[in-house]
């Protein structure tokens, strides 16, 4: 009877023994296995108040009504210190949520994904990419720093090469025996979003030939008043200027702007463009002032969205990469009338994006996706 109660005592040392060895080893992947509680709790770190990032916000704050989600947004207006402080303010305490969605604003991407990651709060990087040297020192996302779950930024290199060779050739079919001089008006310095389109525009002309890069300038908070004087002072410096690269539309507004005291007519004296689905870009595509522009960036926020709500809803989105690229609609005047029937102000209103189902855009809601119909035109087809 002894040597049975001995045995008894023994088996059941084993088993907790057992036990406690599994419950070891599954917190060794306590990041892959976390169950997290809807509703989850996501907040999203902008860099300022501005018509891109209004819509960028208003399309989130739909996806995130459709997917269940408590979304809180924080506008930097334009402070670095201040987005820090918001960031901190949602890592702990009452104001805790389970993720993170942050741009790479003036570099701050790297530190903002070290901090999320020490307070074991997932991460999501949106809009743009960290520099060479960091990405470099960061690694992958899920590599170094496991609560980093994934990026998504524009294709601003397949984009913006796309768009500097439309300049290009506008400009060789006006002037077919001449050097193409240009000049270039791009972002403030350290965003993330102005190096990697200054990056694609840069590569392009290395693969053009009988081009001239004469100088590019940069202009803080994309401010199209001091874009339209730097614009003026460039093109007095080089009059034999063919092509002005803009890093923006909120940048051509101010290069067409700046051109009236010079005497110049943009589409014939020179040529221009930028990323941006503004009004004024679209109509000036079609008065034939601008050549070219691209968009619909500003939807990315909403994929995120969608990607995070299928990782905590337990399907991860690692099969389709851990690093994901938005491709963008470029826009010409072969083709702008399209987007100037689909881009209006009426159609972007919040009680008309609410016709957007983004659940169908889920692979956890719907089983049968094989995988991410990340599509913009798919989006303007809904507001109709």
């Amino acid at each position: 009877m002894r040597l049975k109660f001995k045995y008894l005592i023994y088996s059941l040392l084993t088993f907790f023994i057992l036990i406690n060895q599994n419950s070891l080893k599954a917190s060794d992947h306590l990041v892959q296995a976390k169950v997290v509680i809807p509703p989850y709790k996501i907040a999203m770190f902008y860099p300022r108040d501005a018509p891109f990032w209004t819509n960028f916000i208003n399309l989130m704050n739909e996806a995130a009504l459709d997917l269940g989600i408590e979304l809180q947004t924080f506008s930097a207006k334009g402070n670095r210190i201040l987005m820090k402080q918001q960031f901190l303010s949602v890592l702990k305490g009452e104001n805790k949520v389970d993720v993170v969605i942050f741009n790479n604003y003036k570099n701050s991407a790297s530190q903002f994904i070290k901090l999320a990651n020490d307070a074991k709060i997932y991460s999501f990087l949106v809009n743009s990419a960290m520099t060479a040297d960091k990405s470099l020192e960061m690694g992958l996302p899920r590599e170094k720093y496991p609560y980093w779950l994934g990026q998504m930024y524009p294709d601003e290199k397949g984009t913006n090469q796309r768009i500097t060779n439309v300049l290009i050739n506008d400009a060789r079919d006006k002037y077919p025996e001449q050097e193409i001089n240009i000049v270039g008006i791009n972002g403030p310095i350290s965003s993330g979003a102005a190096i990697m389109r200054l990056d694609a525009f840069k590569e392009t002309l290395e693969q053009q030939k009988n081009v001239k890069l004469h100088q590019v300038v940069h202009i803080e908070s994309w401010d199209e008043a001091e874009a339209s004087i730097k614009f003026q002072a460039l093109m007095k410096r080089y009059q034999d200027t063919n092509v002005v690269w803009a890093g923006s539309a909120r940048l051509v507004d101010g290069i067409l702007m700046g051109e009236k005291p010079l005497g110049l007519t943009a589409g014939n004296d020179y040529f221009t463009g930028g990323i941006g689905f503004k009004k004024s870009m679209l109509e000036a595509i079609r008065n034939g002032q601008v050549s070219a522009t691209a968009g619909g960036h500003y939807i990315e926020g909403a994929w995120s969205l969608v990607l995070i709500y299928d990782y905590l809803s337990g399907k991860d989105f690692i099969n389709h990469g851990v690093e994901l690229l938005t491709p963008m609609g470029v826009v010409t005047h072969e083709n702008v009338q399209l987007y100037i029937d689909n881009l209006t102000a009426e159609k972007w209103t919040k009680t008309n994006l609410r016709k957007i189902n983004f659940r169908q855009y889920s692979k956890a809601i719907n089983s049968e996706l094989d995988g991410y119909q990340f599509d913009f035109d798919s989006i303007i087809l809904q507001l109709y």
